[in-house]
């Protein structure tokens, strides 16, 4: 009921032997569709397979554009996409589909995370409420909020809708 967007992933520092570097390489299917019926565009765009999208060091230290082919752990892979620098971790981190990267990193059917957002429906950020809708699903599960994160997007996002409101 509060959960929006989910996003299952895997990740894991790696060194790509083919460049001579290292960077952080997630696997990502792209969000699984929630059967909403006030269905959201999704936050975070699939990368096709056989793709790879590439954070901005990456992309600019190894002079890799749109379209280029490349070699990551054997495989090959189509530049899909460049991001521009967001100042994190994102400018060393490569992604490619969630497949894939469980076949690389031999986890076939196993993820470290699902990223989860609530759905602003729902009312204000609660980790106990989506914690316990979470527990529900996968017994066991630890669930971490990142709190700030979730708290700026929760009162940006009020803040947007009472502004439309007025207009």
């Amino acid at each position: 009921a509060t959960i929006q967007h989910l996003l299952p992933i895997v990740q894991r520092r790696i060194r790509w032997e083919e460049k001579d570097c290292r960077l952080i390489l997630v696997g990502t299917h792209g969000e699984v569709a929630k059967g909403h019926l006030n269905a959201k565009k999704p936050l975070v765009q699939p990368v096709p397979p056989g793709t790879l999208v590439l954070g901005h060091e990456l992309h600019r230290a190894l002079g890799l554009e749109v379209g280029q082919s490349v070699t990551l752990q054997g495989r090959p892979f189509t530049v899909h996409r460049v991001h521009e620098q967001r100042g994190n971790q994102d400018d060393i981190t490569a992604w490619i589909d969630l497949a894939a990267a469980q076949e690389i990193f031999g986890m076939a059917g196993q993820v470290h995370a699902i990223l989860a957002l609530e759905c602003m429906c729902a009312g204000a950020p609660g980790v106990a409420t989506f914690q316990a809708e979470v527990e529900r699903i996968l017994p066991g599960v630890q669930v971490i909020e990142l709190e700030a994160k979730a708290q700026a997007r929760f009162e940006a996002r009020g803040e947007l809708g009472a502004t439309m409101a007025e207009a």
